[in-house]
């Protein structure tokens, strides 16, 4: 059994096994683009920037693939914006900086108007930002039937049509609310709740169930109108 363990170790792919890395001078180069690219896009927008735009790379890969997915993360850290390029080359394209990013490389998925890596209450370091904490919701809770809607909608995952057994599920058998507004004029209302030690959430457009933004684990992203 021993040998045949060996020869198994010894027929797996190594081609793709080295460390991967991208040199400062190829980092400075796809942070500098993805400025170029966040700056004309909120200028047709006609967004004014608050302070001053600020690129960051990270990239992830798997020592067994060819390919390799590369973020360029641009941020105002005064009002909260936050937007994310990416794309996915091949290791050896990156390690030779053959990678241009486009508007394509846009990932709408992270584009935030405001965002916080603090939780709701860090939206507060944005100036302007009003919050105030809402009631407590538990499973023995009269709720309002835009309540039971917003909840439902909230922890829809739960697979649960009565609102009060869905807060049941959560880890506290508690929903937290706030109600926040946004420098922008918009209104949004928080429910948020906990999963083993994981906090997570949703911005309701206030008085809907429209959803605004989400909380995952603290990393909280507010979108565009």
């Amino acid at each position: 059994m021993k040998s045949l363990l060996v020869l198994i170790l010894l027929s797996t792919p190594t081609a793709f096994a080295a460390e991967f890395s991208l040199s400062k001078a190829c980092e400075a180069k796809l942070e500098q683009q993805a400025l170029s690219l966040e700056t004309t896009r909120l200028a047709d927008l006609r967004e004014v920037v608050a302070g001053k735009l600020e690129a960051d790379v990270t990239y992830s890969y798997s020592p067994i693939k060819s390919k390799v997915s590369l973020t360029v993360s641009v941020e105002d850290k005064v009002d909260g914006r936050h937007a994310s390029y990416r794309v996915s080359v091949l290791k050896t394209e990156a390690e030779n900086c053959e990678v241009t990013l486009t508007e394509a490389s846009l990932s709408t998925q992270f584009l935030c108007r405001y965002s916080s890596y603090e939780g709701p209450e860090g939206l507060l370091n944005i100036p302007g930002v009003t919050y105030q904490d809402g009631p407590s919701l538990t499973p023995e809770s009269i709720l309002t039937n835009l309540q039971k809607d917003q909840v439902l909608s909230f922890l829809g995952s739960y697979g649960e049509s009565d609102p009060g057994k869905a807060i049941e599920q959560t880890d506290d058998s508690e929903v937290l609310t706030a109600f926040i507004g946004l420098p922008d004029g918009r209104l949004v209302m928080y429910m948020g709740a906990y999963g083993g030690d994981t906090a997570f959430g949703v911005f309701f457009y206030h008085g809907t169930t429209g959803v605004a933004g989400d909380n995952s684990d603290g990393s909280v992203c507010i979108g565009y109108k």
